[in-house]
């Protein structure tokens, strides 16, 4: 008796963790809110800068320096999508409009996506990594 096992074709799941999303939305237009599920372990990488000038000031040792306010964050994170959820996140990264980004840990802000680059996973149909980096902008006029 023989109880080898083969198999023409795999599935590939993918098992998304509590804390491991975010949702994207339209402030404008729900119906095209959207999670959005953080690749890896949920790493979401934010910074921010201060701009500065520096000047060599005559009969001064060291350069005077001007800081600036705090600049809003910087984003960037992978996420993982299938197809049904690509089209409605094309239509939100084309739309230039100022999305909001919410955590899950209650975190959240006004953003605008500068650039996304996708990733096919071959072998799984339509499954999609991609990769996004935002930027904070400040919240659009109340009307």
């Amino acid at each position: 008796m023989s109880t080898d096992v083969y198999s023409s074709s795999s599935a590939v799941a993918y098992v998304i963790g509590d804390d491991d999303w975010c949702w994207l939305k339209d402030l404008n237009d729900p119906t095209y809110n959207m999670q959005l599920a953080i690749e890896g372990t949920g790493e979401f990488q934010f910074d921010s800068d201060k701009g500065q000038g520096a000047f060599d000031a005559i009969g001064r040792k060291n350069p005077v320096v001007v800081t600036d306010v705090t600049k809003g964050e910087k984003f960037g994170f992978t996420c993982h999508m299938f197809a049904e959820d690509e089209e409605k996140f094309d239509a939100l990264f084309a739309s230039a409009r100022t999305l909001f980004l919410q955590m899950i840990d209650g975190r959240q802000w006004h953003i605008e996506i500068r650039k996304r680059q996708k990733r096919l996973v071959m072998g799984t149909g339509d499954f999609l990594y991609v990769d996004i980096e935002a930027v904070e902008v400040d919240p659009p006029p109340v009307t």
